[in-house]
């Protein structure tokens, strides 16, 4: 890992120096993963996807899929370490004529709140310095695309800035939302700050499984329990995706292998929240999330379609908001996505955002047209799915 660049900030009123780094071998992040956990833990808007293990273990497995990793270490004259910007380049090939160069978050697609990290009162510092060294390196890439960016963040805020400094073509779209349930210190038990048509709900559902059957349901502490219990949940997630014709995750090896090494990780930093429920003796769900800072983000379920009547999915979120509301968790986050069943526990929702930026309009061109052609295939596949279901049930 060598210095690459040394930029001067350009606001007169800041006139001290910082340097970057820039790491592109995942092994080179091994000496990093005190500190960055550090700067995470201090960046009060970094979420459990800004942490080493998330983007070492993404940034491994990537860089096996032909992406180059492009991790910007930001360090003030001192030495300190006070900025991270996790970023991956990949090439897009589309229509197998044209090759997009495509600058993204480590983790895209598998996270939400995506970002920077940086040291509390540095933002203004580090966002100019990713502006200039976007600006140095512009031939190298064809579109910036920043997404899952929270309402919240830096990035969102001061859009303005991409525009103002540099000629380029941005926009800044609105994407999905993640549900959450704010966990108010106030409440007696979790059961108080729900619906109550949902508490019923849940109510009536634990006295009837517990009259028809021997219930567990278990935390998992253990290294080697949650070896073994992660495989059976991969399982599991796929059986209830498949039932309900979606892709899902956990479909290749490379991918449960890199989540099981995730999940070791996280364990060992106690911001894995995994539990099981065990039906007869048989591992019949699970609810896999994270509890990180004073939230918990649920992150995928995996649930056996034998016992659909007994809505085991309701149950596992109630028993995971039941723990770390305990834990002194201040909110309990669905992620991305405006599923029914969210709904039904919450009205309230943080939003995403993606900004893209280009360096060339005629690849902007290109992309644009792809992106929108992609978008109507997407509309058209799931109208032309609801309209087959709809026309068997006649």
């Amino acid at each position: 890992m060598n210095p690459e660049y040394s930029p001067a900030i350009w606001d007169e009123s800041a006139p001290v120096k910082y340097s970057i780094s820039v790491i592109s071998d995942p092994e080179d992040l091994n000496r990093w993963k005190e500190e960055w956990d550090q700067l995470v833990l201090r960046d009060q808007h970094s979420t459990i996807f800004q942490s080493w293990a998330w983007n070492y273990l993404h940034g491994v497995n990537q860089s096996h899929n032909r992406s180059l990793l492009k991790i910007l270490q930001i360090f003030s004259a001192g030495g300190e370490l006070i900025g991270i910007v996790p970023l991956q380049l990949l090439q897009q090939k589309i229509a197998g004529i044209f090759s997009i160069q495509r600058l993204e978050f480590i983790g895209t697609g598998d996270s939400d709140y995506l970002g920077i990290i940086v040291k509390p009162g540095e933002e203004a510092v580090v966002l100019r310095i990713l502006l200039q060294w976007l600006f140095d390196t512009r031939t190298t890439w064809d579109v910036v695309n920043f997404q899952s960016l929270s309402e919240d963040s830096f990035l969102v805020k001061n859009v303005e800035m991409w525009n103002k400094k540099f000629p380029w073509h941005y926009s800044l779209m609105p994407e999905e939302v993640c549900p959450y349930i704010e966990l108010s210190g106030i409440w007696s038990c979790p059961l108080d700050g729900l619906p109550n048509s949902l508490t019923k709900y849940i109510k009536r559902k634990q006295r009837r499984i517990y009259r028809d059957k021997e219930v567990h349901v278990r935390t998992i502490q253990c290294a080697d329990d949650l070896q073994r219990y992660l495989e059976k949940f991969f399982v599991l997630h796929r059986k209830r995706m498949k039932e309900k014709s979606l892709p899902g995750f956990f479909q290749t090896e490379n991918q449960n292998k890199m989540f099981i090494e995730i999940s070791h990780e996280l364990l060992k930093r106690g911001w894995l929240r995994f539990l099981i429920i065990e039906i007869d003796g048989e591992v019949a769900g699970g609810i896999y999330a994270f509890a990180f800072k004073d939230k918990c983000y649920f992150y995928q379920s995996g649930l056996d379609p034998r016992f659909k009547s007994y809505s085991l999915g309701y149950l596992l979120h109630y028993y995971l908001i039941e723990e770390v509301w305990k834990e002194g968790c201040k909110e309990y986050d669905f992620l991305r996505g405006d599923e029914m069943f969210k709904k039904q526990w919450t009205e309230t929702a943080h939003h995403l955002f993606c900004l893209r930026i280009f360096s060339d309009p005629f690849k902007e061109f290109i992309y644009r047209t792809h992106d929108r052609l992609n978008r109507w295939l997407m509309e058209t596949m799931l109208f032309n799915k609801i309209y087959m279901k709809a026309k068997k049930m006649d």
